[in-house]
């Protein structure tokens, strides 16, 4: 059960402080590691810490010792997300059971949020995707499944159902030439019409990172103001991104090398 806090005046721990790192091969689900330093915050040597790795409505929560004797938990593996694609982390340092009256929810002294891991890929050479890819029980061969509040990154749900190997799936070229640029337009829609969102200054917002990805694309520059009155022009600068992407990604060759050696089979 997910113990609930009294956040009044919480200490904001700096990111700097706070350093989590991924790493995984694709035979198991990922573990994290954490490197604290609390020492700063005149926060109670006696008081728990605990690390929170979620991503969408999945969360997973890690006892690490206290601020005096910070120290992992035992199996920091994180199997409920299948991949380390997408999470994010929190630390909390919380009022020890000492210090708590009687029938009130525990004080939260210090917290870090959203904080991106450093990743390592062992035994593969790869770049991190801006696209988490997740398993779910559905007859829908795939589904781009967005957050309801826009806090967090899409994610691409494949069936297990109706695929053995997701990597396999979302990098064959199939995929690639048909799929891969309707994923790009909605997601640039719902960031530019349905979110009016503009480019954050965090490098490590979602947004920010689809975003210039799209500005980079040949002959594509900034976006137009959102707002009702561009929204025209928002649209046809979000189509001229989806044929940038295509052909840098070169789907169209991709498509008839496939569709054309299938028809000769």
């Amino acid at each position: 059960m997910i113990r609930r806090f009294n956040f009044t005046g919480r200490r904001k721990i700096g990111r700097e402080d706070a350093r989590v790192t991924v790493s995984g091969t694709a035979e198991g689900p990922p573990v994290f590691s954490a490197e604290l330093d609390l020492g700063d915050y005149g926060l109670p040597v006696e008081a728990p810490v605990f690390i929170e790795a979620y991503r969408q409505t999945s969360l997973m929560r890690f006892p690490w010792g206290t601020v005096g004797d910070a120290r992992p938990a035992d199996g920091c593996e994180l199997t409920e997300f299948g991949t380390g694609e997408g999470v994010r982390f929190r630390v909390k340092v919380v009022e020890s059971a000492s210090g708590n009256g009687h029938g009130r929810p525990a004080r939260l002294l210090a917290m870090a949020d959203r904080l991106s891991p450093r990743r390592v890929v062992e035994a593969v050479e790869q770049a991190e995707s801006l696209l988490a890819v997740e398993w779910a029980d559905m007859d829908e061969v795939w589904r781009l499944q967005f957050d309801r509040d826009g806090t967090d990154e899409p994610i691409l749900q494949i069936s297990r159902r109706l695929v053995t190997d997701r990597q396999a799936l979302v990098r064959s070229e199939p995929f690639v030439s048909l799929v891969l640029p309707e994923i790009f337009r909605s997601v640039l829609e719902r960031l530019l019409l349905a979110d009016g969102a503009t480019e954050p200054d965090s490098s490590d917002d979602w947004r920010s990172q689809w975003l210039r990805m799209a500005k980079r694309l040949p002959g594509v520059g900034t976006p137009p103001p959102t707002d009702n009155d561009h929204r025209e022009e928002l649209e046809e600068w979000v189509e001229s991104c989806v044929g940038a992407f295509a052909r840098s990604f070169k789907t169209g060759r991709r498509f008839s090398e496939w569709w054309t050696g299938e028809e000769e089979s």
